[in-house]
This record gives C-alpha cells, structure tokens and sequence, in this order.
C-alpha cells in the first residue's frame, strides 16, 4: 500500500468518527421533531452511537479488505446452488 492509499484509508477512519454521531443526531432530530437528547437518555444514547461507531469501523475495515465483497458474493453463490 502507498502513501497516498494509506492517508485515504486513515482520512476515511477519521472522517466516519468525526460526522457518524453528527449525522445521527441530525436525521433522528428530524424524524422525531424534537431534540435526541430528550428523546433517550444519556447512557441509551452513548451506548447507542458507540455500537454505531464500531460497526461502521468494522464496515470500513472490511471494505478495505474485500472481505465484504466477498462475503456477499458468497451468500448469493450458495442461495443460487441450492
């Protein structure tokens, strides 16, 4: 791997920690009418954008390493030889 494809691979990372739980807030505020925070309480909410965030953590990973890619075309090789 390159230089510039590991300074996109880390922007990537980073940039999905920093705006997931900005772009969370903002979709379920509006869907809700009213503010997150008084929706759900604290811990619902931290416990809710920490699982948020690995899984689109694990997400990224896997898109990286094809495995995602992979395992989609797996499920449907397997569904179509039945």
């Amino acid at each position: 791997m390159n230089l510039i494809e590991t300074a996109i691979l880390i922007a990537g990372y980073v940039f999905l920690l920093v705006t997931s739980g900005i772009m969370v807030n903002c979709i379920m505020s509006r869907v809700s009418g009213v503010s997150i925070s008084q929706k759900i309480g604290k811990e619902a909410r931290d416990t809710g954008f920490i699982i948020g965030k690995c899984e689109n953590l694990l997400i990224h990973d896997f898109r990286d390493s094809g495995s995602l890619y992979r395992s989609i075309c797996d499920i449907r090789c397997e569904n179509h030889s039945s």
